[in-house]
């Protein structure tokens, strides 16, 4: 990187440190943690009933972005996710309205994630230091507590 370029980007820098926070990616990252753009926000609220099985497609990768943000996204989203299998005829009913609402209302009033306080260790991890006998995986873990890493366990698939 060149002295310009060096020069621009502490300019940047600056000017996001007087803000207090820096959009990225969707997402607005504070003092207070990560949450959702406020633009984004707006976009789901204003989002309407969709007509066909593209516009559920494409309401469920705009919330599917953000799943992190909503308790229990993949329940809730299942009867939209079932719409758009090509099997299915696409008839808006109830069970969808009810599920395309809830969606739009978790993600407007979605949480701010914010990083654990204080440095203990992951819970998990102390149970394996107790055995005496470590199969390959548990054996695997101990050598990943050597990094100075923080272990976060989410729910579902993301684990895999």
């Amino acid at each position: 990187m060149g002295p310009k370029e060096l020069e621009e980007l502490k300019k940047q820098l600056e000017e996001l440190l007087e803000k207090g926070y820096v959009a990225f990616l969707g997402h607005v990252v504070s003092k207070e943690g990560v949450s959702v753009d406020p633009g984004k926000i707006e976009a789901v609220s204003n989002w309407e009933r969709p007509k066909n099985v593209a516009y559920v497609r494409s309401f469920l990768g705009l919330a599917g972005y953000y799943r992190r943000f909503v308790k229990d996204f993949v329940k809730i989203a299942k009867p939209l996710t079932a719409l758009t299998r090509k099997d299915n005829r696409f008839t808006w009913d109830e069970i969808y309205e009810t599920a395309f609402l809830t969606l739009k209302e978790r993600l407007t009033t979605a949480p701010i994630l914010a990083l654990p306080e204080g440095s203990k260790d992951f819970e998990g991890l102390k149970y394996i230091y107790t055995q005496k006998e470590l199969n390959m995986r548990q054996r695997r873990w101990i050598e990943i507590g050597d990094y100075d890493m923080e272990i976060v366990y989410h729910e579902g698939k993301a684990n895999v």
